[in-house]
Formats: C-alpha cells, sequence, structure tokens
C-alpha cells in the first residue's frame, strides 16, 4: 500500500500507520481519512464490501460512500466532529456500494492522534450487517403474522404465561371462551381459571412443574369464565425454553370440550325451564306444530284464547283454528309454506274457538330447525288482539265522526248565513213596511231557528276539533265586567218571558286577565241559558263573578229541576241528555256542560257541579288569574 500520508506534511512515524493497517480485520472495511475528510487509505476489506479499488477512491472525499439523504443533512461531518471530539463514534446507517447498491452498515470513526495529541486523521471501521437486518427484520415479521395468527383464532384460548404463571398475552379466543379481555386478564394469575378445590389443592402449580420439567402438560377438567360459570376445557401448556435451555415462560392453549352428556343435560334443563315458561305465559297462545302442521305442544295460553285443553288438540290439525273462508281458500297450508320458505309468517286476521265464537288475531309462525338445518317443525304464536282492533275501529269511527261533523258545520254554516240574514231583514221590515204581520212573526220565528241551528252548529264545530286536539284557546285580555253585562243584556228577555230573575254581581277587585274572550263567554252564555230553561217560574237564577287566590270564579245558581248525584256525569257527556218526562219535553242538543268542561279545561281551569233533584243546580267553573299570568293548573 503507497504511504497514505506522503506529501500531506504529515510527521507521523511509517510505523504506526502500518500497525494500523496489519490490525484491520480481512472482512472488515477499515478506512483512513485526512482531517479534510480525503480518503488516504483503503484495505481489502473496504474494496470488497463497496466495491471500490485504491486506484478509484484514494483523495475522493468521504460522503462518497454516504447516501445522498445523510450527505445533505450533514450526518458526514457530524460522524468526524464526534470522532474528533470524543476520540470514537459509533453508528448504523445505510452506505451506498460503486454500483448503488444500498447496504446496512455499522461503523465506528476513530479520531486519529500523533504523540503531541495533534489530531491527523480519522480511521473508520465499517462492518457490512445487511444479511443480520434482514434476519432481524424477518423475525420480527415472523413473530407479528405469529401472533397475528394466534390473536385471530377464536376457537382456542391461547395465551402466554411468565415462569411464575403470570399471563402476559392474551388472544381473541381466550376472550370469547373465558369472557376476560385482555387488558383485564394481562398481569394476573392464571390459576383465576381453575375452581377453588383445583386452586387449595395446588393444580395450577403443579401443571407449571410437570411443564418446566417435562417440557409439556396436558390435562382435563373443569375452568371458570370471568362470570363464574364453569366448562370443560381440554388444556395444553408448553414450555418456553431460550438457546440455553432454560424455561424462559409458557405457552398455555385451552379448548372447550364440555362433554355431550353435559350439554344434553343442560338441554333437558332448558327444555323444562321454557316449558314451565310457555306454561306461565297466559296472554299468548303458544303451541308446536310438526312438519304437516298437527299440533304437538299446547300451553296455558293457548287453552285460554282457544278454549282447547291439551289432551284435546294435540294430535289434530291446526287448520281447526281457521274459518270456513279461509279453509277454502288453503290459508293454513299456505302460511306453513310462506313460513318454510322466508323463514317467518305472519298476519292478522279471524280465527276460530273451540266454541265456534270467532276473535281477532295476530299470528306468527316460525320454522324450527334441526342441527343440520333441516325443518322439524313449526313454533305457532297467536295474540288475541279483539280488543286492539275493537279500539282501533272506535278511534277509526270517532275520527270519521269528527270529520263528518267539521264537513257538516262548514257546509251548513253558509246557508244558515244567508237565512238568519235574509230572516232579519224580513223581521225588521228593513226594505220596507209589510202590510201582513203575520210575515213578520213568521220572520221573527225563522230568524230564531237560524240563529238556534247556528249556534249549534257552531257549538258542534268546536267539539269536533277538541276531539281531534286542535282547537286552542287565543288569549287575549277579557274584561269581565263587560262579559257579565253583555250577558246580562242577552238574556233579561227570556228570563222576564219565563217569570225568572236573573241576578249578576261581579266582585269589585276583578280586572282584566288573560283567557280566551270568546270561551268564556260561551260558558256564561250556556250556563246562564241552561239554568233560566231549567228554572220553575217565579224563581232566581244568580250569578255571582270573584276571585278565590289564583283562581277566578263564576258561579251560576238556580232553584230548577236540579238532577242526582248520579246524573252529574250524564249530564257533561256529549249529547246526552237526562232521561226525564220534564227534561225530554225541554230542548237541547245535549252539548252545553260538555263544551263548558272542555273550554274550562282547556285553560287549565275545571268545572264543579253540585245538584240535588227538585231543589236547583249550582255550576262554578274556575279559571287560573290573576291579571294576565296564563298558570296551566290541574283541577284539585
Amino acid at each position: 500500500m503507497d504511504d497514505p500520508l506522503a506529501g500531506n506534511g504529515v510527521t507521523a512515524p511509517r510505523s504506526e500507520i502500518c500497525q494500523l493497517v496489519l490490525e484491520q480485520i480481512a472482512d472488515t472495511a477499515v478506512i483512513f481519512v485526512d482531517v479534510d475528510g480525503a480518503i488516504r487509505g483503503w484495505n481489502g476489506g473496504a474494496q470488497t464490501l463497496f466495491g471500490y479499488g485504491q486506484a478509484e477512491i484514494l483523495g475522493l472525499h468521504i460522503s462518497q460512500l454516504y447516501t445522498k439523504p445523510d450527505r445533505l443533512s450533514g450526518r458526514v461531518l457530524a460522524a468526524l466532529q464526534a470522532a474528533a471530539a470524543r476520540g470514537r463514534h459509533e453508528e448504523e446507517g445505510q452506505r451506498v456500494r460503486k454500483d448503488g447498491e444500498v447496504v446496512e452498515t455499522q461503523a465506528t470513526t476513530y479520531g486519529v492522534r500523533d504523540r503531541a495529541g495533534t489530531l491527523i486523521g480519522y480511521s473508520a471501521v465499517v462492518r457490512d450487517v445487511t444479511a443480520q437486518r434482514q434476519t432481524e427484520r424477518a423475525l420480527r415479521d415472523a413473530e407479528r403474522r405469529f401472533r397475528l395468527l394466534i390473536g385471530g383464532i377464536a376457537e382456542y384460548a391461547v395465551c402466554t404465561l411468565d415462569t411464575n404463571g403470570i399471563v402476559t398475552s392474551w388472544n381473541l379466543g381466550a376472550e370469547r371462551i373465558k369472557g376476560y379481555a385482555a387488558d383485564e386478564i394481562v398481569g394476573q394469575h392464571f390459576s383465576l381459571f381453575y375452581t377453588e378445590e383445583d386452586r387449595r389443592s395446588g393444580q395450577p402449580f403443579r401443571a407449571l412443574q410437570t411443564a418446566a420439567e417435562a417440557g409439556h402438560h396436558e390435562d382435563e377438567g373443569w375452568r371458570l369464565r370471568k362470570d363464574g360459570s364453569r366448562f370443560a376445557a381440554h388444556v395444553m401448556i408448553e414450555a418456553i425454553t431460550d438457546e440455553a435451555d432454560q424455561v424462559v415462560g409458557y405457552a398455555k392453549i385451552t379448548r372447550d370440550i364440555t362433554s355431550k352428556h353435559e350439554a344434553a343435560q343442560k338441554l333437558r334443563e332448558s327444555e323444562t325451564r321454557y316449558q314451565v315458561l310457555l306454561e306461565s305465559i297466559t296472554d299468548h297462545a303458544i303451541c308446536t306444530l310438526d312438519p304437516s302442521g298437527i299440533v304437538t305442544s299446547w300451553n296455558a295460553g293457548a287453552e285460554r284464547i282457544n278454549g282447547y285443553t291439551p289432551a284435546e288438540i294435540v294430535g289434530e290439525h291446526f287448520s281447526v283454528f281457521y274459518t270456513e273462508q279461509d279453509l277454502r281458500e288453503g290459508r293454513p297450508y299456505r302460511a306453513l309454506e310462506v313460513a318454510r320458505r322466508d323463514g317467518r309468517f305472519a298476519e292478522d286476521g279471524l280465527r276460530v274457538r273451540k266454541d265456534g265464537s270467532r276473535f281477532a288475531a295476530e299470528v306468527v309462525i316460525s320454522p324450527i330447525h334441526s342441527a343440520s338445518g333441516e325443518i322439524t317443525g313449526f313454533a305457532k304464536v297467536t295474540r288475541d288482539i279483539s280488543e286492539r282492533k275493537q279500539r282501533e275501529f272506535a278511534e277509526s269511527a270517532n275520527e270519521a265522526k269528527s270529520r263528518f261533523l267539521a264537513h257538516l258545520s262548514h257546509e251548513l254554516r253558509t246557508p244558515l248565513n244567508a237565512i238568519i240574514g235574509f230572516s232579519e231583514i224580513i223581521k225588521s221590515e228593513i226594505l220596507g213596511e209589510i202590510t201582513n204581520k203575520r210575515y213578520v212573526s213568521y220572520g221573527g220565528d225563522i230568524h230564531h231557528s237560524g240563529i238556534h241551528l247556528l249556534n249549534l252548529v257552531n257549538d258542534i264545530l268546536d267539539l269536533s276539533r277538541i276531539e281531534a286536539g286542535k282547537l286552542e284557546p287565543q288569549y287575549d285580555r277579557v274584561d269581565m265586567k263587560h262579559l257579565a253585562e253583555k250577558s246580562l243584556r242577552l238574556f233579561e228577555g227570556k228570563a222576564a218571558s219565563r217569570k225568572v230573575t236573573l241576578l249578576v254581581d261581579v266582585a269589585k277587585d276583578i280586572a282584566e286577565f288573560v283567557a280566551d274572550e270568546r270561551m268564556v263567554y260561551q260558558c256564561m252564555v250556556n250556563l246562564i241559558d241552561n239554568a233560566i230553561k231549567f228554572s220553575k217560574p217565579d224563581t232566581r237564577v244568580s250569578v255571582v263573578i270573584n276571585r278565590d287566590g289564583g283562581w277566578l270564579r263564576i258561579h251560576v245558581k238556580d232553584q230548577g229541576l236540579g238532577m242526582a248525584e248520579h246524573e252529574i256525569p250524564i249530564a257533561l257527556q256529549p249529547f246526552r241528555q237526562l232521561d226525564s218526562l220534564l227534561t225530554r219535553t225541554i230542548e237541547g242538543a245535549g252539548l252545553g256542560l260538555s263544551l263548558v268542561k272542555s273550554y274550562c279545561e282547556l285553560h287549565g281551569g275545571g268545572i264543579a257541579i253540585r245538584s240535588a233533584s227538585g231543589k236547583g243546580t249550582e255550576v262554578t267553573l274556575r279559571f287560573p288569574y290573576p291579571g294576565g299570568n296564563v298558570v296551566k293548573l290541574s283541577v284539585a
């Protein structure tokens, strides 16, 4: 080798440089670099590793051997500076061969100084570790794939233990079989899986001892899940050893092997519990059918709903529950066909009891499959929905009635308004005097009847809207003194014609309050009209309006016919009138009190009635008060 220091002004003895070269190992690259980073020495190991001959590489900068990213990041200079400062710098990284191939290397760079301590260059010892790193990566990949493989096995509980039996890893199968999540069990002792009896006898520790001594332990026995339940398990424990054949842990594989006879016992117990459960269900008729539709079991609910005892119906075809029309149409057989094809049949229809009576039924038929997937029969569940159907019919009829009444009311109001208007013209002789006064009287009668019918139509319309939940109070300021005076004027004539004294008293502290004025006024009108209508001659009707705490109270009292206590709820129902000779001779549609009650309740108020036959009636209404605070309160 040529003198690497010749012509460089270096005064170090040649014997020292030769000694450096002689100490190199043949399979390791030894490179000498001057203080500027230029390559001045290159051994055979360097030529083997990098592919450059001495003539090609000497004089080139050491960065020639680094990758471009390392050159750009200043890694070359950093390595030389570290070696100069500390005397030695070790690093692993990629280097580039002459043919462009990138190799993994492990390099140690030394700062070389003369006897005086002056830095005269660097010596770099570089070893190719590509194969070693590839082996390490392959090992890591294999270990990762192994863990993924083990982790994905759901049929086996696979875990690892340290030498003391502490769980160090846990796969999905272990979580599925034993119930513990990995973060719950890793770090716990594996004896948790054993029964209390086995732990007291030291079985977990003997299992590890056997595996450590023989390399393998295998047994079968009861194990515990997280929820405390037991299962029969086949357990294998394998010792894991290092290169020195020392035990460093254990691999444990558990499989659930609960025996067939135990499974059969559980099945029998389950069937018993199922039968008890079925017998306890009385609101559903539950039975099983064979594949052809023959009844094979019958619960208490089926007996209650259909009327047959088990002795009467088991062995009979389930078509006996169908109507003759359904039988002619083949509905029972189509039901089984649909259940067999689609996995479920469901319908609502009529069914026949033992006594021949019919009922509305909700029926679901589901196939029963064997372990092989073969249909071995059907489960049939029937529920009597007669009440529900009746309720739905009633609700539908009520809704239809409300729609009809609303439509009828709207249709009647237009001609009624015309009748009232024209009869008013005739009655008042607005277009001129009518010679025959009988026509004027007839016009008055028509006008009175038209007003009465219009009020009835309006009441019916309000009632239909109330029943549909579509009527809401239109809140505004209401002057009760004004309403009282208005009501008095309205009924003065009627009261006088019936020789009834009408008295209205409004408390002085009554101010305006917030309510629906039309509804409040209508309440007063209905109550006063009823009171006068049912009063005897030479009696009195009194209207008192006062306050009681947070309530406005309207009291209307008469000395009329009255009613028995049991008749009060009837009087509050729409279109209901008391069935007595006197009340049947008095006109009315039976809506007044019903609407009054509804109007009060829409405001959050209520109605109270005190009455006795032959002694008159007192009705008290209450509305939330005072002064604009609309508070929805329940009636006490």
